[in-house]
């Protein structure tokens, strides 16, 4: 976000506002799938085979109970995730998860530098079947866009392994696995239900990329935040930043459009927490969708 424009970025990392959408139900979706991923990878943390038929029954049960809790239920979207999830469990995992050790599920991973946390939640953390350190992350959709070079370019995995490495000296892997959130009766020629893409960044790509990190934190210190006009189309901070930009108060339009605390302050584009600021590249919509 930084990169697109900081000042998008100033209003959703230090004023923390966060634009009121309609209902997306491919965000809820990709979101479900992320949480019955993680109850799976508990279970495998916790000693249970590989497509043991206790975690599929327990599985089940929960989107059941899920199902019968919702005050509006929508039918088609839990068989679309049950049969997603179990299918994933039943002939994906076998093929990509025989042989790990060492899980860690949705782990939180925090470096601080010069009063600063660079954080962010990696769904996946373990050792494949040869030793290797490898950070996965979860991703759906209902089209399939990665390979790996792909992978290689996405900033997340890399700031995910960056982290890794400034926090315990080890070089991991990244990779994407990606499950799709709408498995098709008669799936046509090319579709793909499930992937694995898998990118090894070395020690100096990971330096390098903190580099890149340190010089970004510098720059929120002591620079005056800019706008880059050419991110302007479909930003959701479009009308708040034309209200500041005219000098006119934000404060209606911030209550109305917006979550988030009300009351910041603006210190000169400095921090106001005495914390610093957070980088954090992980949020709930990164997780889910076509992205």
């Amino acid at each position: 976000m930084w990169n697109e424009c900081e000042q998008r970025w100033y209003y959703s990392y230090v004023e923390e506002l966060k634009p009121i959408r309609k209902r997306v139900l491919a965000l809820e979706k990709g979101n479900y799938i992320h949480e019955l991923l993680h109850y799976y990878y508990s279970f495998l943390r916790s000693g249970y085979s590989i497509g043991d038929h206790i975690i599929i029954d327990s599985i089940t049960s929960r989107i059941a109970a899920d199902l019968q809790e919702a005050e509006d239920p929508d039918y088609a979207f839990y068989a679309d995730v049950s049969k997603t999830v179990i299918e994933f469990i039943k002939t994906q995992s076998p093929i990509i998860d025989q042989g790990i050790t060492d899980l860690e599920v949705e782990s939180h991973l925090e470096y601080e530098y010069d009063g600063r946390s660079f954080h962010g939640y990696a769904d996946l953390i373990y050792r494949d079947s040869e030793g290797r350190l490898r950070v996965r992350d979860h991703k759906s959709g209902q089209r399939n866009t990665y390979d790996q070079r792909f992978v290689e370019r996405v900033e997340q995995l890399l700031f995910y392994g960056t982290l890794y490495w400034k926090i315990t000296g080890e070089v991991a892997q990244v990779e994407i696995s990606f499950l799709h959130s709408k498995i098709p009766k008669n799936p046509k020629p090319g579709v793909v239900s499930f992937g694995l893409f898998t990118a090894s960044h070395t020690e100096t790509a990971y330096e390098s990329y903190w580099n890149y990190l340190t010089q970004i934190h510098e720059r929120q210190k002591s620079s005056q935040i800019m706008r880059n006009y050419g991110a302007c189309n479909y930003c959701a901070y479009y009308d708040l930043c034309r209200a500041d930009l005219r000098g006119y108060s934000s404060e209606n339009i911030k209550r109305a459009n917006y979550n988030g605390p009300m009351d910041k302050q603006d210190p000169g584009r400095t921090d106001t927490s005495g914390k610093g600021f957070t980088l954090n590249l992980r949020r709930r919509a990164d997780r889910v969708g076509d992205s």
